[in-house]
């Protein structure tokens, strides 16, 4: 088979065609655009309407001729306004191609039919989920839609049953962040409302941005940090995908495998989607691998069980961050599909995390979940279980008094099965359901000194660990340091010593008595000397580390009162603002008689000031806990947790994955600062486990100044072979774009190190050299790449350096992007008084106003463009004899530059007449005679391109096309030239009238 594609490209060699030749290999049909384009009426159209209509008729054979036009016409693109948000809308249309029933917009499209007995609402069917093959699966590269200006060409579009399902954006794999690329510079401008593009986001089901060697999928909204690999294509081993590729599996392999399989893709459209709103913003999410993949064995495991009786169905351990309880809904979700909607009993040990997977499930739209109140109310839920889905704590079943009981066979999903699962309560709860198949479900790994969880759940299903989480980017690393160890007095034999010289005259009776009723690790935590030390340390690391970048921390207090204390130290020593959360009762005092109450929340003020907190416009920055909020709170904007209570194995691991959630692109790593000396116990803490199973659990913030300096190494690498304060040098030395690129990507890295150091004193040595780069970027990227550059893009102690040695340096002037234009560009590469410097700029700006304005005047450019490239060979071949090269290159910018001259010369009146007049010229060879045809083809259509919205109408085009044809073929134009024309000249008109 032939592609349409480029040749002698990158891009195109190493990405696009790979994907194109895999999808074939998986059964998708490939259409060029050439031959797309033949049966669309308008190339601001996304939905293929031919194959469409096909689809309607085949899945839905009982809907008469006005029926079928009647849900093409409901689900057609004028339906669905363009000033709604994208995910509202994506919402809607999602639920009318997978036929959901909800309230809200949320309704399957239906149509009216008479089968004999009067009207009655018949559903469409979009698709077969059933059988994927039923379905029409077209792949097409560089597909054409016209915004209201520019048009865009995504690389790979991929359509079924006529709707634009997936959109891949394929860059060179030699690029500098290739993946960032594809999102910023593609999806992000198209998803721009103010482009028009947005219709092929209206049935968007997820983006892929990809370079072959790396691969990440999103959804319509996502920022880059957002997307994520499918770094497996399971149930397809690595042998299968190499077959069905017929090359070594990258990540663009695996992830075309794992999520554009026919049936794959069906799935994860009907089944593995939610729309959830955060901060006041509707996010639309779907099945990362590892949940597909866990919930793709549990089925299989349950599908097994039918014929093996059993109540263990397994565990899936997927560590916190991994979206556990997504997971849990949309195996609950699975089980209502494929099993008959039997009985969901969803059971923790915690009443937060019981009301956080309720709202969890609750916000996802799924039908109906029950969280029981109290233990009666679980009763009265369990006599009649059938098709109801259950939200309980084990304690419930715990009590003597209780008389819960059901017969039915319950799917029973069990949260952190690690705990409370082998005592009183969980007995209680088998004997509740004895005919139950038990999940369980754990974000912690397994004690390795016994087996437990396997023997009472059943085999290990599913893993995913620490090191492929941070991998995927599902969560970022965790660093750790030690501050202030003297303040905790650790060990028995300090203890000893201090009671000997403090209590010399007491016998050993009376000191053994004292030490511990009194002496406690506890006791020792609540000094308030000590944590008022603590908190002068921790408002300094705070502010000046963490702070600056915009993120919160969180602080765990031994108890109650240490958690008091706390709050009224940081209040003294006015630190960012604070806010207490946990239990208390009204009239309730501290050890000092002073009253709590300030500090009293309901259980309903509670969930609201931790909801708020995690919004970076609520003042709090600085959230004090003890037990509460530990597990399953998910906070992204917190980076640091200050550690001041002794955990241990699973609490441990718990509590510190409240920083390793993402957040933007700044947090490259979650902190962890103990000040109660627990880290040195934490080898020891882990030994409970799997070595391989805690791999990458923590690491010493040590390794963070090793990547300082590598990262600092290569950017001062560029700078060995010149004279670091010669511009001219520089200029030169930057002069390939591939030169420019890989600096950009040394700098980035090298900023994101400093960040993680900054403001210890160990990056003090680095700081010179980093305001130095800082300068050299700038310098480059005025005169390379022009104005609009936005430098807001680093962490906040980061960017302060820019900033204040710009100004510092007197450069000011250089980098104010409205002074330097392609006008005056000439006037400011005078400064450069070295003529290698000057021609490296001027040949630079030329191709980059030549690129910017050929979409304008395709043919006019094209011309400079041959004579740019021909110019740059001959310098090449000459390069000692350069004397002239810059007048010649000057020549080539300003004819670019004066291309209205050029035009009024011509004597054309309008851009769009000189435009036609270039690809006519050619062909005609008589200049008069072309101008007389572009005379003429302006005289036919100009009438048209009064009405208004002429652009988007399908019978103004074929006017238009029809009068074009006929002045063409009155002037005796080749007929193997007419159609071609006609296109050029009507996206000309599309883009200049």
């Amino acid at each position: 088979m032939t592609f349409d594609v480029k040749e002698n490209n990158e891009e195109a060699v190493k990405s696009e065609l790979p994907a194109l030749e895999q999808l074939v290999r998986m059964g998708y049909q490939y259409l060029s655009q050439r031959d797309l384009n033949k049966t669309r009426k308008d190339y601001r159209q996304v939905l293929l309407y031919d194959r469409l209509e096909k689809a309607i008729r085949k899945l839905n054979p009982e809907l008469d001729e006005d029926g079928v036009k009647d849900a093409l016409h409901k689900i057609e693109e004028e339906n669905f306004p363009h000033n709604l948000d994208h995910a509202d809308t994506n919402e809607k249309i999602r639920a009318k191609l997978v036929g959901l029933s909800r309230s809200g917009g949320l309704e399957p499209i239906t149509v009216t039919q008479n089968f004999g007995n009067g009207p009655e609402e018949k559903t469409v069917r979009f698709f077969d989920f059933d059988n994927p093959e039923n379905n029409d699966f077209i792949v097409t590269n560089q597909f054409q839609l016209d915004g209201y200006k520019q048009p865009i060409f995504p690389d790979i579009v991929i359509f079924v049953n006529g709707f634009p399902l997936v959109i891949i954006e394929c860059k060179a794999p030699s690029i500098p962040s290739p993946i960032e690329q594809a999102i910023t510079k593609n999806f992000q401008k198209y998803q721009d409302r103010e482009l028009g593009y947005d219709r092929l986001f209206f049935y968007n089901h997820f983006l892929i941005a990809t370079c072959g060697t790396l691969a990440r999928h999103g959804t319509i909204g996502a920022s880059v940090n957002q997307y994520a690999r499918w770094s497996e294509s399971y149930p397809l081993t690595p042998e299968k995908v190499q077959k069905l590729c017929e090359r070594t599996p990258r990540e663009q392999e695996f992830l075309i495998a794992g999520m554009l399989d026919k049936a794959h893709l069906l799935d994860l459209l009907k089944n593995y989607v939610t729309y959830e709103v955060i901060n006041s913003k509707k996010i639309k999410k779907i099945a990362k691998h590892q949940q597909y993949r866990a919930v793709t064995k549990a089925v299989g495991r349950l599908n097994h069980l039918k014929e093996d009786i059993s109540d263990k169905g397994g565990v899936i351990w997927h560590t916190q961050g991994s979206g556990k309880s997504l997971t849990m809904m949309w195996f609950a979700t699975q089980l209502m599909h494929k099993f008959g909607n039997p009985p969901i009993v969803i059971v923790t040990d915690r009443k937060q995390l019981d009301e956080q997977i309720e709202k969890t499930f609750k916000v996802c739209g799924f039908p109906d979940p029950i969280r029981a109140k109290s233990i009666r109310h679980l009763e009265s839920l369990l006599k009649s279980a059938k098709g109801k889905t259950v939200m309980t704590t084990i304690q419930k079943f715990g009590t003597s008094s209780s008389h819960i009981h059901t017969d039915e066979k319950v799917i029973v999903l069990v949260d952190e099965a690690h705990r409370t699962q082998y005592k009183f309560n969980a007995e209680a709860m088998r004997s509740a359901m004895p005919n139950a198949v038990f999940f369980a479900f754990t974000g912690t790994p397994i004690d390795k000194r016994n087996k437990s969880t396997y023997r009472v759940f059943g085999p290990a299903l599913d893993k995913y660990g620490f090191e492929e989480s941070k991998a995927d980017g599902a969560t970022l690393k965790i660093l750790y340091e030690e501050r202030l160890p003297e303040l905790f007095v650790e060990g028995g034999a300090t203890i000893d010593q201090i009671f000997e010289r403090v209590f010399i005259d007491l016998d050993e009776k009376a000191k053994d008595r004292l030490k511990k009723q009194y002496v406690t690790r506890e006791k020792i935590a609540e000094a308030p000397a000590r944590i008022k030390r603590i908190c002068l340390d921790l408002v300094k690391h705070y502010t000046t580390h963490i702070l600056p970048n915009g993120y919160k921390a969180m602080v765990v207090a031994s108890s109650r009162e240490a958690a008091v204390t706390y709050k009224k130290e940081l209040d003294k020593l006015n630190a960012p603002p604070s806010k207490i959360i946990m239990t208390s009762q009204l009239g309730e005092k501290g050890k000092d008689g002073i009253s709590w109450d300030q500090y009293y929340l309901t259980p309903e003020q509670r969930e609201q000031e931790s909801e708020k907190f995690k919004d970076p416009g609520d003042p709090t920055k600085i959230l004090i806990v003890v037990d509460m909020l530990l597990v399953g709170y998910d906070v992204p904007i917190v980076q640091v947790l200050y550690l001041d209570k002794g955990l241990r194995e699973h609490n441990l691991l718990q509590a510190i994955a409240r920083v390793n959630r993402p957040y933007d692109a700044n947090k490259t790593y979650g902190l962890i600062v103990d000040y109660c000396g627990i880290t040195k116990e934490l080898q020891k803490a882990l030994a409970v486990f799997e070595e391989e199973d805690v791999k990458g659990a923590l690491e010493p913030s040590e390794k963070e100044l090793e990547e300082l300096r590598l990262r600092h190494l290569e950017v001062m690498s560029y700078f060995t072979e010149i004279d670091k304060k010669d511009d001219n040098a520089i200029i030169v030395k930057f002069e390939p774009a591939a030169a420019r690129d890989k600096f950009e990507y040394d700098f980035k890295a090298f900023s994101s190190a400093l960040d993680a150091i900054l403001p210890k004193k160990e990056a003090d040595p680095f700081i010179d050299d980093f305001k130095y780069a800082s300068k050299v970027r700038q310098l480059i990227r005025t005169y390379y790449e022009g104005a609009g550059t936005s430098l807001r893009e680093y962490g906040k102690k980061v960017q302060q350096l820019i900033d204040d040695h710009i100004r510092a340096t007197g450069i000011s002037e250089l980098l104010d992007p409205r002074e330097i234009t392609y006008h005056n560009f000439l006037s400011y590469v005078a400064k450069f008084k070295n003529e290698r410097a000057r021609t490296a700029l001027v040949k630079n700006k030329a191709r980059q106003v030549i690129e910017e304005f050929s979409a304008y005047n395709p043919a006019y450019y094209e011309k400079l463009r041959e004579r740019l490239e021909k110019l740059i060979q001959e310098e090449a071949l000459r390069r000692k004899e350069m004397a002239n090269f810059f007048d010649l290159y000057k020549e080539i910018l300003e004819d670019a530059l004066n291309e209205e001259q050029e035009r009024k010369k011509l004597g054309f009146s309008t851009p769009f007449e000189f435009a036609v007049y270039g690809e006519l010229q050619p062909i005609k060879g008589d200049d008069e005679a072309a101008k007389q045809v572009t005379a003429a083809i302006y005289k036919q259509i100009e009438p048209e391109t009064e009405l208004v919205g002429w652009k988007s109408k399908s019978s103004s085009e074929r006017l238009m096309s029809a009068a074009i044809y006929d002045v063409l073929t009155d002037n005796k134009f080749p007929e193997d030239k007419v159609d071609e024309l006609i296109r050029k000249v009507l996206e000309l008109a599309k883009r200049l009238l």
